[in-house]
């Protein structure tokens, strides 16, 4: 198993941010029993699905403003 020669640019790939914010959204969703009279859970579960098919869509995106491993231009 080796890393993706992107993985330097980490902060770049809209896939982590979203997956960071899922992955945020899964926290919260963990302290919900404390905080139940605020969120509803059907909107919440929505979100969170969002976020996941989102992930999924920007990881296949073309995303511009990483170099691609062996470009020369790069």
């Amino acid at each position: 198993m080796r890393w993706d020669p992107d993985a330097k640019y980490w902060h770049r790939l809209w896939s982590v941010r979203i997956s960071l914010l899922g992955a945020a959204l899964s926290g919260l969703w963990a302290a919900v029993p404390a905080f139940q009279y605020l969120v509803k859970p059907i909107p919440f579960i929505c979100i969170s699905v969002g976020i996941s098919l989102a992930v999924v869509a920007a990881r296949l995106l073309d995303q511009p403003s990483i170099p691609k491993t062996g470009d020369p231009n790069a």
